[in-house]
């Protein structure tokens, strides 16, 4: 998913690679002063880079690498984002009776404020289907706290726009290029690929497909394609009703 704000406006653009993609902010110019932009724009990407160390499987000092190292039943103190992000999945898991789930059926785990519990010995964690949209929210929080009127925040098909009325395109993973296919306001929008090799994680589907949820929190809307992949749209519907989220399903 790509966004284009060029269109009679100009933008402050900037990229860092973060969480296995690269994340893009953008704050149109005239909303704020370059100076106030930039310093908000560093703040945004330093919560980002605290979500990537705290929760990358791939960081020897992380949150989720330490939970793997753990003895059964030993307390690990863990981030403040990290403790959101598993309460987020926890309710999620809870909501979807097990569809969502970020041990992806190896064991068991808990959740205790700040501390985070194994309960098997098989457990293995992986917060990549919902850390990066939790990232881009927190992104945007930065942004708020620096009075920044009008911005988005984009991670590798995880959006979400704040004050401004924006042009969505999906980019075609198969064939290459892109196609217009929505806008957005004040809203977060998440995409999910999910190729012909996805097997289990396809609800009635024998081709790739792309999964689109609209919701008011990108981190929902990122674990929410999960589910619709997973059960279809009509047995997702009442747990996006919930979220007062949307979706769709499209080649």
């Amino acid at each position: 998913m790509t966004s284009d704000m060029s269109q009679g406006m100009t933008v402050w653009r900037r990229a860092q690679p973060w969480l296995g993609t690269l994340v893009e902010i953008g704050v149109p110019q005239g909303g704020a002063h370059e100076g106030v932009v930039n310093h908000a724009i560093q703040d945004a990407f330093a919560v980002v880079a605290q979500v990537h160390h705290c929760m990358s499987r791939f960081e020897p000092d992380s949150d989720v690498s330490r939970f793997h190292q753990a003895a059964v039943g030993e307390a690990v103190r863990i981030n403040g984002h990290t403790a959101r992000v598993l309460a987020l999945a926890e309710e999620l898991h809870d909501l979807t009776e097990g569809v969502f789930d970020v041990a992806l059926g190896t064991g068991r785990w808990r959740l205790d404020q700040a501390h985070w519990f194994k309960l098997d010995e098989t457990t293995q964690v992986d917060l990549g289907g919902i850390a990066k949209g939790y990232a881009v929210d927190v992104a945007m929080t930065a942004l708020q706290d620096r009075q920044i009127p009008v911005a988005w925040v984009n991670a590798g098909g995880d959006l979400r726009v704040m004050g401004t009325d924006l042009p969505v395109e999906l980019r075609d993973e198969q064939t290459g290029g892109v196609r217009p296919w929505a806008r957005i306001r004040d809203a977060a929008l998440a995409t999910s690929y999910f190729g012909v090799g996805a097997g289990s994680q396809l609800h009635g589907q024998t081709q790739a497909m792309h999964v689109t949820v609209a919701a008011n929190r990108c981190a929902v809307a990122d674990a929410l394609t999960k589910v619709v992949a997973r059960v279809g749209l009509e047995k997702a519907e009442p747990w996006l009703g919930f979220f007062q989220a949307q979706a769709w399903v499209h080649a």
